[in-house]
Order: structure tokens, then sequence, then C-alpha cells
């Protein structure tokens, strides 16, 4: 395993914001968490610890999870103001 080819471990970085805003929103908490887990992955096939099917099979299935039709679906409280 490499030492990462993001610098200072962003994906932990989101991970971290998901405690920092999950009372305010958490469903948007869980999607800033879900992020890190792409990011992760986006960073282990960049680094050559996975291939890239791996991060591609990752990203799909945030895609595939948070695919809302309407932004009211995620969090009125966040995408509401937008």
């Amino acid at each position: 395993m490499s030492g990462g080819y993001l610098k200072n471990y962003y994906e932990y970085v989101f991970k971290d914001y998901f405690n920092t805003i999950k009372e305010d929103s958490p469903v948007f908490a869980r999607m800033v968490y879900n992020l890190g887990d792409v990011l992760h992955k986006y960073d282990f096939w960049k680094s050559g610890d996975v291939n890239e099917e791996a991060f591609l099979r990752a990203w799909g299935e945030f895609c595939k999870k948070w695919n809302m039709k309407e932004p009211e679906d995620i969090d009125k409280r966040v995408f509401g103001r937008w």
C-alpha cells in the first residue's frame, strides 16, 4: 500500500465533516460521509492500490444511491436555500 495520492487524506476530512453537520442536516451529512468513501477509492486508484474499476464501481454506487429527482428529496433544509 502506498502513502496515498491525495495530500492530507482528504477522504477522512470528509468523514469528519459528518460529525460536524449531522445534527443540522443528517441526510446531507450521510451524503458527505459517502462521498468520503468514494474519495478514498479514488485515492487508492490514483496510488495504484486498486484498479480503476474499483473506483468506478464506488462512484457508480454513490451516484445510484444519491440520484434524487428533486433537491427536497435530499434535504430541504440544505438544498431548499439554493
